[in-house]
Order: C-alpha cells, then sequence, then structure tokens
C-alpha cells in the first residue's frame, strides 16, 4: 500500500487490510477515506476495485462506490478500465442519473467501442427530445431546448468555438431536429466576448441568445428540454459524438459551397490590420500563427494527463524560418506561463506581449493566412472559421479536424523495449485508442513520440505549396492517404484531412 498519512479511526481497517488484503469492509472504509481528499484520489483506485470485485448489490453503498470508482478513473484518463463500472452502473440501476449514461458514452467513444457507442447516444438523443417534445405537447409551444453551457463551454476558448459551430452548421443543412433552440448564457459569462459575438452574430437564424439576465433565468425557470451539444443522431439513424459528427457535418458543409458560417465582424477587421502594421507587418503582407500547448494554462490539470498534450515552442523555430522564407510573418500564441521565443526578425510573440486582447485573439486566428498548432483551444476556432491548417504533434490518436483543408502529422506511439512504432490499426482501436495519461502509456510499455522540428517543417512547407497551387500529388501519395483513411477511421464516418506526405512517407510502415 502506497505511504500515506493515516488518521486514528482509519487504523483499524489497515489493520485488517494487512491481514487480508481483500477484506471487504476495509478495502470500502479505505477508499472512501482516500478519495475524499484530492491528494489521494488517486490511491483510492486500488481499494475501490478490490471492494466492488465482491459485487455487494445489497449493500446501499455500492451505487456510491460505483459512481466514484468511474469518476476517478474518468478523471485519470484511463477511459478502459472505466468502462465495466459504468456500464455496471448504467444496468444495475434503472434509475439512473443521466450524468452516468454520458460518461459511459463518452467512454464508448474514447476506447472505440462503436456499437456500443452508437447505442448509448441514441439512447441520450432520443430521451432529451423526447422530453422536450412532450413539454410541447402539453404547453402547446414549440419544441424547446435548452444548448447546455456546461462548465466547459463557458470556460475553453475552443469548446464554445466548435460546439456552437457544429450545431449552427447541422440545423442550417437540416440534419438535426428543427427545435426552438436557445443558449441561456451572456457575453460576459464565456470565456471570450469577441468570440461570443461573433457566434452570436451566425446563429441568430437558428439559435436564441438572452438579451438580459432576467430573460436568461425566465428560459432556464420555464424548465424546457435540454440539448446536450456533445451527442447527436446522423441521418442514418447512428449515434455519434461532436467530433465525429463535426466530420459528415463539415463535408456536407463545404460539398454545399457554402463559407466559414463564423463571420468577424468588420469593426474587428480593420482595427486588427491596423494593429498588426503597426507592430511592423508591411502593407498586404500575410502572417500564419503558431501555438504550443504548454503546462501553465491549465496548471490545475495534473501533470500526468498533460504529459503528452504539450510541446516545445522551440521545436516549430526551423518552420517559423520556412515562413519567413517565403515572405510571411509568424504570430506565437499562448499565454504568459510559456516560455519566450528568441527574438526573430518578422515573428511576434503574441503569448508575451503587453497589448493582448480578448478580440486580438480571434482576429489572430481568423485572419491568419494558415494555423499551425496542437489539439487545444486556438485549433478548433481555427476550424470555427475554416482557416486552413497544419495541426502538429496530434495526441491522442483520434478524433481528426473537420475541415478538409488541414494537413496532419501525429505523435507516434512506440515500443520502449524493441523502439517498433504502433502500427495505425492498434493506435486507432483499443487498448490504445483515447490513452491520455502518461501513467497508462507507461504501464503498457509504451512511450508518445513528438514531432520532430524537420516534420514540422516540412508539413508547413506543404501546406505553403498546396495554398500556392504548387504542388502536384502523385498517384503513390493517394494511395497511402486512402489506405491511411481505411485503418485510421474505426467509427467510418470518414476523414476530412491529409496526412502530410513527407511524414506518411517516412513512416509508411505505421500503415501495416
Amino acid at each position: 500500500m502506497a505511504t500515506v498519512d493515516i488518521p486514528p479511526e482509519m487504523a483499524p481497517f489497515v489493520r485488517r487490510l494487512n491481514i487480508d488484503r481483500n477484506d471487504y469492509e476495509a478495502n470500502k472504509a479505505m477508499a472512501a477515506h482516500l478519495v475524499s481528499n484530492k491528494e489521494t484520489v488517486s490511491m483510492s483506485l486500488e481499494f475501490f476495485s478490490r471492494a466492488l470485485s465482491h459485487n455487494r448489490t445489497d449493500d446501499p453503498d455500492h451505487q456510491r462506490m460505483l459512481e466514484a470508482f468511474s469518476e476517478v478513473l474518468i478523471i485519470e484518463g484511463d477511459f478502459e478500465t472505466a468502462f465495466k463500472p459504468l456500464l455496471t452502473l448504467v444496468t444495475t440501476y434503472p434509475s439512473h442519473n443521466l450524468k452516468h449514461i454520458l460518461s459511459l458514452a463518452h467512454t464508448c467513444f474514447r476506447t472505440g467501442r462503436v456499437d456500443a457507442a452508437s447505442d448509448v447516444t441514441r439512447q441520450i438523443v432520443g430521451h432529451l427530445y423526447d422530453g422536450a417534445k412532450k413539454r410541447s405537447e402539453e404547453t402547446g409551444e414549440p419544441i424547446t431546448q435548452l444548448l447546455m453551457p456546461d462548465h466547459v463551454l463557458r470556460t475553453h476558448f475552443g469548446e464554445l468555438a466548435v460546439k456552437l459551430d457544429l450545431f449552427g452548421k447541422a440545423r442550417v443543412l437540416g440534419l438535426t431536429p428543427a427545435v426552438r433552440a436557445r443558449l441561456p448564457v451572456l457575453e460576459d459569462e464565456v470565456v471570450n466576448g469577441c468570440l461570443y459575438e461573433c457566434i452570436k452574430e451566425s446563429l441568430s437564424d437558428v439559435v436564441s441568445f438572452p438579451e438580459s439576465a432576467e430573460e436568461r433565468d425566465t428560459w432556464i425557470a420555464e424548465k424546457p428540454g435540454h440539448l446536450w451539444l456533445d451527442y447527436y443522431v446522423d441521418p442514418d439513424g447512428r449515434g455519434l459524438d461532436m467530433n465525429h459528427f463535426y466530420v459528415l457535418v463539415q463535408r456536407h458543409w463545404e460539398n454545399s459551397g457554402r463559407g466559414p458560417l463564423a463571420r468577424l465582424p468588420e469593426k474587428y477587421d480593420d482595427a486588427g490590420w491596423d494593429l498588426l502594421r503597426k507592430h511592423g507587418l508591411p502593407e498586404g503582407g500575410w502572417f500564419a500563427c503558431f501555438h504550443a500547448r504548454g503546462g501553465g494554462y491549465r496548471s490545475d490539470i495534473k501533470s500526468g494527463l498533460t504529459h503528452y498534450r504539450n510541446t516545445n515552442i522551440e521545436d516549430y523555430i526551423p518552420a517559423m524560418e520556412a515562413i519567413r522564407e517565403r515572405g510571411g510573418w509568424v504570430v506565437r500564441l499562448g499565454d504568459e506561463s510559456m516560455p519566450p521565443l528568441p527574438r526573430m526578425e518578422g515573428v511576434i510573440d503574441y503569448a508575451h506581449c503587453d497589448w493582448r486582447e480578448p478580440w486580438i485573439d480571434v482576429f489572430l486566428i481568423a485572419r491568419n493566412r494558415f494555423f499551425v498548432g496542437v489539439p487545444s483551444g486556438p485549433n478548433a476556432v481555427a476550424q470555427m472559421f475554416e482557416v486552413p491548417m497544419v495541426a502538429v504533434n496530434w495526441f491522442p490518436f483520434e478524433d481528426w479536424p473537420a475541415p478538409s483543408r488541414v494537413i496532419v502529422i501525429f505523435k507516434r506511439y512506440v515500443r520502449s523495449a524493441d523502439g517498433r512504432g504502433l502500427t495505425v490499426q492498434e493506435m486507432a482501436n483499443q487498448p490504445f485508442r483515447g490513452l491520455f495519461n502518461k501513467s497508462e502509456f507507461d504501464a503498457r510499455g509504451v512511450e508518445v513520440v513528438d514531432n520532430s522540428p524537420d516534420e514540422t517543417r516540412e508539413a508547413v512547407i506543404e501546406m505553403m505549396d498546396w495554398l500556392d497551387d504548387e504542388i502536384e500529388y502523385t498517384a503513390e501519395d493517394e494511395s497511402l492517404q486512402r489506405r491511411f483513411h481505411t485503418v485510421g477511421d474505426p467509427f467510418k464516418v470518414g476523414v476530412n484531412i491529409r496526412i502530410g506526405r513527407s511524414f506518411l512517407n517516412k513512416h509508411r510502415s505505421l500503415l501495416g
């Protein structure tokens, strides 16, 4: 047992465990004690596991233990292990909370359980719509659903963008029910008011936004149906999470010839270009944004969960130099916790500027020629504005960007024992699909390898050649792309993006 301070009242249970490590009551007591302290939450897992192995459904605390165990596993990023207690929770207790079904759906998608994910998602979407429809029949009002503004949507730059862009496009295309949709959130309640303004202006035909706190509160008090922005049912009846549904919706959107749904108000356009010219961008010049996620912005998250999502900004310098050689400028996005860039001509380290503003954040992403970055909030905003992207150090290996003008290179999974890289097939499926926590990779003897500076530079050059219409893909290039699309898409929604040409040629062995 891990070393931890044990209060006197827990000493009897420790003694019982020393005699019998499978003692039900002792494991239950230790789990409850450890999970109550954020410093010892992780230590509770082994005690929960041993207590629950007794399957004591007669114990009134059984449901509570299943809830706590699965919650800790999800926090730890161990979705594979979380699946069983969540399934038990949902099937054993018919009066379960919707939260448990939502967690089960999330876990199914993370672990690649295609059929189970679809079934659970259909239950969620159907349950919420049926509730709204029943209320409509009782009141005579149109079917009304509140778009659930959970904590993530309110506080995460990218979530605000991607969830509302997806919902708006799906409604415009007629791919979701034509309900009266309301977003009970005001501009000053979200992480970026300018982004909210762009979304409100773009979605006003399909979503109602409150004009005051009183109107917002009235909507909530009416207790209409809810719509969870994470889950949908596609026209073929498949239940999909937002990431996979976004791929389908964006393909329909682009095939219909539409441009970005989101629009940047003209007042920000004029002010933004004036500001960049003030800081050296020549008249008629262009720029690309870079974002390399660091650990400082979300320091509240355990380092094991963010370890492989973070990257070193210095690895991107060769790619920045390639842009400068083509006459472009570079703007590095981020926050002050990130290490500063070395001084470089034509490079603005916006993360360390004293003129940062929410509207400038949005302007830079909406108006750069292309965006270079990792899976993080700014990446999602670039998708919303349909800015061409070079998505680098993609991790984990799942949930590809939705737009088609995207080049992706991903982090490889390599076995520590012999240096063999896992194939795309292995990365895209259990047990590696959806792994986040470094400890989970360590337990499986696998290391996650960052893209090299040269790989990032080659992908950026490919994007510039693509935008300048100076690239010609060979038949072999297209064959490798098709092979990747086949094995890297377990949910069979299609893949809109391209994998970087040089990267895919270099690592073609990953295709099996």
